[in-house]
């Protein structure tokens, strides 16, 4: 093969989607190593800043090899500390790809240029992920123009006041453009609208008619959109994972408003508790094939509605965040069921993943979950926390986030004279990703926090002798360590790891919950 073009190879190369076939490849030869590293492991996924003109530009004038990327995720400024750039190919190129701020554009109308040829020449692209400004809405217009026949994900993430209601606003129309997509996730946050049905209906129409072979779909509008029309037609025969902020069927849960209550929607009606319901259960006969739900704010649920023949296929659970209740954090929101009263014991034996509210009379259920692998349990009061890891001692993930005190007494009580008495099989612990350090409290007139050591609580956390990855919380983002022990598994110290898979161990919920909090 030494003799053959550079685009006969790049063919091979193309066709092959496995970085590990790739870097099998890559292996055989110096010829294959010197093609594919640098020309198709190194661009199938590109991660960057909006703003990064010299990536863009870069794939702008070298459309052979923008042909070879497969995803892109356009990002804010700070919104991500591990951009994913082709180093190597940029200084084969001479090119500085400086990753520190110095290293981003200012001139808005320069980068979107260059950024608009770049995707031009993605002509294979699947993934495409971007954080929304309305410096970058030609960049996006432009893509809806012609959108890569190759796409096949989509997620967008979008402030209201980017996304104006007008029903001659060419954004909004230009959604239907994008069709036969597989994964689709969009957010959209901001202040009520009164008048939400024109921009709202080209999404409908791309989710409901444009995409009819969905099978992971993402729908977080905030606050208050109403959109009935998706769970009364909206049917994907190949749909596994579905995530919605709210059931969108008005009126939501009272404890959710707190700015317009009279909020109606595309209907002019209301739906009482029973008819809502109804509406998702039919929805629900209509999907059998559901594997993941997640749902943050809906009281469409009555007691004992999940029964295995409404959800034969259901693994993933997730109803209710701990962000309903605007009232605070230690109930269940107003109208919401627990999760005892809606779960039969078929469908929580074959839940492999639950996030929400657990409440003590929801124990003799956690008991009957043999499957519950990951677990993000919003416990009301904290001395629920010995219990809950005791009727689950098959439970591997955890992510939950310690209350702090001002008594250390009390806080060196809190973090664990249970543990050492639990049987457990937990390897991961998480935390929830709004608490960092920069939140702790100090003693008065000192810069030392009043809390015990960072390492104190690995410690005492040690004590569960599976545990081998604990998330710490940093100002700049939250850092995975490993822990260390000796022979006999005692505790010798930690160190920082990236060892640890977010996708894999804790599923797209976990990842989500990033977007929509």
């Amino acid at each position: 093969m030494e003799g053959l073009p550079n685009e006969l190879l790049d063919k091979i190369s193309e066709v092959m989607d496995s970085p590990k076939d790739l870097l099998a490849l890559a292996m055989t030869s110096k010829m294959w190593c010197n093609l594919i590293i640098p020309n198709h492991l190194e661009t199938r996924v590109v991660r960057a800043e909006g703003r990064r003109r010299v990536v863009w530009k870069f794939f702008a004038e070298n459309p052979r090899l923008a042909a070879h990327i497969h995803t892109v995720e356009i990002v804010l400024n700070g919104l991500t500390s591990k951009p994913i750039l082709p180093t190597g190919l940029l200084a084969a190129y001479r090119i500085e790809s400086n990753t520190l701020p110095q290293g981003l554009s200012n001139k808005t109308k320069k980068v979107v240029h260059q950024l608009r040829k770049a995707l031009a020449n993605m002509v294979n692209l699947r993934s495409l992920d971007v954080y929304y400004e309305s410096g970058y809405r030609d960049i996006f217009l432009s893509l809806a123009e012609n959108p890569p026949r190759s796409l096949r994900e989509l997620r967008l993430f979008m402030q209201h006041e980017y996304f104006q209601c007008h029903p001659e606003h060419k954004l909004c129309k230009q959604f239907t453009a994008f069709t036969g997509l597989s994964k689709v996730h969009i957010t959209i946050y901001g202040t009520l609208s009164y008048h939400s049905a024109p921009y709202l209906t080209p999404l409908l129409d791309m989710f409901i008619s444009g995409c009819p072979d969905l099978t992971d779909l993402g729908f977080v509008l905030y606050p208050g959109y109403n959109t009935p029309r998706f769970l009364k037609q909206g049917t994907w025969p190949r749909l596994k994972r579905l995530t919605l902020g709210s059931d969108m069927l008005p009126p939501l849960p009272p404890s959710y408003f707190g700015v317009v209550a009279d909020m109606e929607g595309i209907e002019n009606r209301s739906y009482t508790r029973r008819e809502k319901a109804e509406i998702m259960a039919r929805f629900l006969a209509r999907h059998p094939q559901l594997e993941a739900l997640k749902i943050l704010e809906s009281c469409a649920f009555l007691p004992e509605c999940l029964t295995v023949d409404d959800v034969p296929s259901l693994k993933s659970f997730c109803l209710n965040s701990r962000n309903v209740d605007r009232v605070g954090y230690d109930k269940v929101a107003e109208g919401c069921f627990p999760l005892s009263q809606l779960l039969s014991p078929e469908v929580a034996s074959q839940l492999e993943y639950y996030e929400g509210w657990i409440t003590d009379e929801c124990l003799p259920l956690l008991s009957r979950m043999i499957s519950l692998k990951t677990c993000v349990p919003w416990l009301p009061q904290f001395q629920l926390l010995g219990p809950f890891l005791a009727a689950v001692p098959h439970l591997k993930r955890i992510c939950y986030t310690f209350t702090r005190s001002y008594d250390k007494n009390n806080t060196l009580w809190r973090y664990g004279d249970f543990i050492s008495e639990i049987p457990s099989q937990l390897t991961h612990w998480g935390r929830f990703p709004d608490i960092s350090r920069s939140s702790y409290p100090l003693w008065p007139g000192t810069t030392t926090s009043k809390f015990e050591t960072f390492e104190d609580v690995l410690r005492r956390l040690s004590k569960l002798k599976n545990l081998k990855y604990f998330q710490e919380p940093t100002p700049g983002g939250r850092d995975w360590v490993e822990i260390l022990r000796d022979a006999d598994g005692n505790y010798e110290g930690y160190q920082p790891t990236k060892d640890v898979d977010l996708l894999k161990h804790w599923g797209g919920f976990y990842e989500s919950m990033y977007w929509t909090f």
